[in-house]
């Protein structure tokens, strides 16, 4: 099926006191019709920019995961999360243009010392914690290779599940390999790389949404640095009629949904 693609813009706006109103222009917004109901409610108020950089509206709070290659300067990260220090996951271009003065960064070792000079309240984790910051629910996870040697075990690099006010839970699966960890994964979507290289090719990410099993899949982590444009349509055929699967183009968001997704998640 072919996706119409909504081509009016659309402005996400945030309070900066007697600064006024910032608007942060966010690219193209997905056609309603082009997205299932369960689609619209679950990927509600996420961007994906490219590679693993997504946007996180959570009513009037915001959070930035591993952005990259961010050409706007909005300023209006509540919460950073990053899950390791390469530079296409630590951008520091694109966290100088999203952080405020009251950003809170939580992220690993290395990337903290990247990032340093750019925000002031820098929070470091391993996997396995779970912490509030921001208001968020945030659980760090394992991300790791197992048959490359970018990403070794031994850096305790992050993944992340991200709950959100209305309950969903967003899981960002960082530069990683299908490993087992992945097996106590909860979520609701899960973003999951695919383009190779230095993660999960489309086969390896498939196998590993099969044993997640979220509502909805995420393509992540391919068509710019690595892997093929085609990776994400790839993906999707690949899970055809197992999981529902919504690719992306660069700068594209499914907009707020203001229904009490909590009820519709219990039906």
């Amino acid at each position: 099926m072919i996706r119409k693609i909504h081509r009016r813009r659309f402005l996400y706006c945030s309070s900066l006191g007697l600064a006024g109103i910032a608007c942060v222009d966010l690219g193209h917004a997905f056609e309603a019709s082009s997205l299932s109901e369960q689609a619209r409610k679950w990927l509600a108020g996420i961007t994906w920019f490219k590679q693993s950089g997504f946007r996180l509206q959570d009513g009037d709070r915001v959070m930035y995961i591993d952005p990259y290659e961010i050409t706007i300067s909005p300023h209006d990260a509540d919460v950073l999360l990053i899950s390791h220090s390469h530079n296409d996951h630590c951008h520091t271009a694109s966290v100088s243009r999203v952080a405020k003065e009251t950003t809170i960064a939580l992220t690993e070792p290395e990337s903290a010392a990247k990032i340093k000079n750019l925000i002031q309240d820098i929070r470091t984790a391993t996997p396995g914690e779970t912490l509030t910051v921001g208001g968020f629910k945030i659980e760090t996870v394992p991300s790791y290779n197992i048959n490359k040697t970018n990403h070794p075990k031994s850096k305790n690099y992050l993944g992340f599940v991200v709950t959100l006010q209305d309950g969903r839970r967003i899981y960002h699966a960082g530069d990683t390999d299908h490993i087992p960890e992945m097996e106590a994964i909860d979520c609701d979507v899960a973003l999951l790389p695919c383009g190779g290289t230095y993660t999960m090719n489309t086969t390896e990410a498939a196998a590993a949404a099969k044993i997640i099993q979220p509502g909805i899949v995420v393509p992540m982590h391919y068509g710019s640095v690595v892997g093929s444009p085609q990776d994400g349509q790839t993906l999707k055929k690949l899970l055809e009629g197992a999981i529902e699967t919504v690719v992306f183009e660069p700068g594209q968001s499914v907009e707020p949904f203001n229904a009490h997704i909590k009820e519709w998640k219990s039906q």
